[in-house]
């Protein structure tokens, strides 16, 4: 008898200690939850596949498990949704946030950011419980400025400065940035959104003078750029910046007019760095390569910087002398910033020979050009303006130069004057730009 109470004591005993045991947990991880705002972004188990497995382990704490999207391609200008799964490896102690950079895949310069609190912040990370399985819906725009058919989504997590870090393991679909390469994804062609600019240039029976004052005859019916316009191409920039063509056999004449409230300049010196102030620029690709182009810029003091690129912004040649022809004359006082001006023109003859790739022009020639602005206010930051808009950040973007055509025809003789009219403004891009000149 005593042999059975003293195991029923022992037993008993045991018993209390397993289940007192709090260093061990036999429950399953949390795939539900009573609250029904946080219950709709839990799975009970993985999806079976998904547009793009992505499979990146953030610091053993979250691992991007794949994503899906809408419409396929993705659509310039128009919505899209993105649905991320996660899988939660362990608990973490502070909230953190999905950053996501969408970026050309050839390259080019645009980050759309698509950043933002992971399940729209109705459950933190804080409160994410090992063994979860997630989803993450996202919905936004896509940039009509977007300058690509295809993007590469870089992404992970993050708060203030610190970013959870991709594990050695998976450290070959990351960059140095420890951004996660979670996604490449096609979008419909850019060029059928925004289209370059086009233009007609009329060959001239004028003796141009190169003084500045654009007061020939060729000048007053040649065909004009209409207002510049910003780098998206949506707004008309101020202080307003036109340009007029025309030809003849030996240059092809540029006639810039700038309205400018306070016309200044420091730089004094040839291929001093215009552009960092006050300037207009000339890029042109008379081949229409897309490769080799050549740069030219002249400011309210004459001063001229002129280059020449063999390659998309590579071995920029600086000694290369373009032999331009130019005047400027100012409705103002230059360099005295205490009045107030009113415009300056800029007249430039652009020898046709001097361009190596640039064929004898005639009657259906065409080149790649564009013209841009820089005007620096004394109360603001620096104003970039174009002619065709890059929709990037990037006056180099070659594909996005516009096109003139030459005809033997004479601006003398035109009828009709020219007149540019800007498409309605759209809506206001959700992914910034960053800007870079």
């Amino acid at each position: 008898m005593k042999k059975f109470w003293l195991f029923a004591i022992v037993a008993c005993v045991f018993a209390f200690a397993v289940g007192c045991d709090k260093g061990k947990s036999t429950s399953a991880p949390a795939t539900t939850s009573n609250d029904p705002a946080v219950a709709r972004f839990l799975l009970s188990e993985e999806p079976d596949k998904y547009d793009v497995p992505i499979n990146i382990n953030f610091e053993n704490k979250i691992k991007i498990l794949g994503v899906n999207y809408n419409p396929k391609p993705l659509m310039h200008g128009k919505k899209y949704t993105m649905t991320f799964y996660y899988k939660v490896l362990g608990e973490m102690s502070e909230d953190y946030e999905f950053f996501g950079h969408f970026e050309p895949e050839d390259g080019q310069r645009f980050r759309g950011k698509m950043d933002h609190l992971p399940l729209n912040g109705a459950f933190p990370t804080s409160k994410w419980k090992k063994g979860m399985i997630l989803k993450d819906t996202f919905r936004e725009t896509m940039p009509a400025a977007f300058p690509s058919k295809a993007g590469v989504l870089w992404g992970g997590f993050y708060r203030g400065d610190k970013r959870l870090a991709v594990v050695k393991a998976d450290r070959s679909k990351a960059d140095k940035n420890n951004r996660g390469k979670l996604a490449v994804m096609k979008l419909d062609d850019p060029g059928a959104v925004d289209p370059p600019k086009k233009m007609t240039v009329y060959k001239t029976k004028s003796k141009i003078t190169i003084d500045g004052k654009l007061n020939e005859k060729g000048w007053a019916k040649a065909t004009s750029t209409g207002y510049f316009t910003n780098v998206a191409g949506d707004t008309k920039v101020k202080p307003y910046t036109t340009a007029k063509m025309i030809w003849d056999s030996d240059y092809l004449y540029i006639g810039f007019s700038c309205d400018d409230p306070d016309v200044w300049t420091s730089y004094t010196k040839k291929d001093d760095p215009l552009y960092k102030e006050e300037t207009v620029e000339i890029m042109i690709d008379a081949d229409g390569s897309a490769s080799t182009y050549y740069e030219l810029q002249v400011n309210a003091a004459n001063v001229v910087y002129d280059a020449y690129f063999p390659e998309r912004r590579k071995n920029m040649d600086i000694k290369w002398d373009s032999k331009i022809k130019s005047a400027v004359s100012i409705d103002g006082t230059h360099n005295k910033r205490s009045d107030v001006d009113k415009k300056w023109n800029v007249e430039i003859a652009v020898p046709i020979s001097n361009l190596a790739d640039a064929k004898p022009v005639k009657e259906g020639t065409s080149w790649r050009i564009n013209f841009y602005r820089m005007e620096k206010p004394k109360k603001r930051g620096t104003i970039a303006s174009m002619w065709s808009p890059t929709l990037v950040g990037d006056f180099h973007q070659l594909k996005r130069f516009g096109t003139i055509n030459f005809t033997e025809k004479y601006a003398e003789d035109r009828k009709v004057l020219q007149t540019t009219k800007l498409k309605k403004p759209r809506k206001t891009d959700p992914l910034s730009l960053k800007e870079k000149y």
